[in-house]
């Protein structure tokens, strides 16, 4: 009965003696320090994908150019004053 009482100390010891030397070789921490980059606490914004309009150019009653619906993966781009049009795949 004291051998496996004996083990059972033995190998926890041995635990705890792992665990506290891995708190000692641990890296230090950064925080605080003047060698961090001030760019660390920058995080980049998810990557998403542009959306598709679904839209190509066409043309209204008055001859100007306008953005229709369409179904095939196209952009209308249209410029502020009307007199061009452009479709783009997506």
């Amino acid at each position: 009965m004291r051998k496996p009482t004996l083990y059972a100390v033995r190998f926890f010891m041995i635990v705890v003696g792992l665990a506290a030397l891995s708190l000692i070789l641990a890296p230090p921490s950064n925080q605080g320090s003047p060698y961090l980059s001030a760019l660390a606490a920058i995080s980049a914004p998810p990557a998403t994908a542009q959306t598709c309009a679904m839209t190509s150019c066409g043309r209204d009653k008055e001859g100007g150019f306008i953005c229709t619906s369409s179904g095939t993966s196209t952009n209308c781009n249209r410029n502020k004053s009307g007199n061009r049009c452009s479709t783009t795949n997506c």
